[in-house]
């Protein structure tokens, strides 16, 4: 998490981090469009990229991209569990499940088929190795206090870097 006063290149210094680490950035492009389902859709492509394809994913997002309040919850959510509740559907969360299973290493299937906990097991364990998030904060914009308070996994998960 970054926090500090706006034009400090917050943005730019943490695409920068992600490039030379040389993961797959992903950020939010908020428009007056913009619906619970883009952003659900966003979070879907995080996982089947850190899931299924076992790659590091940098959720890239600034406190003005965040209006809606259900961006904070997820995250909190996120960053806590590893895993969004109701974010698929039955037909979408097996046809993860049927692609992660294709993906495990023999020795973790044991010479049987493993059941769908344990292959969900492996999901949340693969998304939460490979999920990352640069936050960047403005103290002077929302209330940053009462996001800190509200949203205490963002803050037990995170390291905190103040930019002057």
């Amino acid at each position: 998490m970054l926090i500090g006063v706006e034009g400090l290149g917050k943005m730019a210094l943490s695409r920068l981090a992600i490039y030379i680490c040389q993961y797959q950035i992903r950020e939010l492009k908020h428009t007056a469009e913009f619906s619970r389902d883009d952003w659900h859709t966003l979070i879907k492509a995080m996982f089947e990229s850190t899931a299924i394809d076992k790659r590091t994913n940098v959720l890239n997002i600034c406190d003005n991209q965040m209006a809606d309040d259900i961006i904070m919850v997820d995250l909190n959510c996120l960053l806590k569990n590893g895993d969004l509740p109701d974010l698929l559907h039955a037909s979408e969360k097996s046809g993860f499940l049927e692609r992660i299973r294709s993906t495990m290493p023999q020795s973790k299937l044991g010479g049987t088929a493993p059941s769908d906990s344990s292959v969900y097991t492996e999901m949340i364990n693969r998304s939460k190795k490979n999920f990352k998030s640069i936050i960047n904060l403005t103290p002077t914009g929302r209330t940053l206090k009462k996001e800190l308070k509200n949203y205490q996994s963002i803050v037990n998960c995170s390291t905190i870097i103040w930019m002057d």
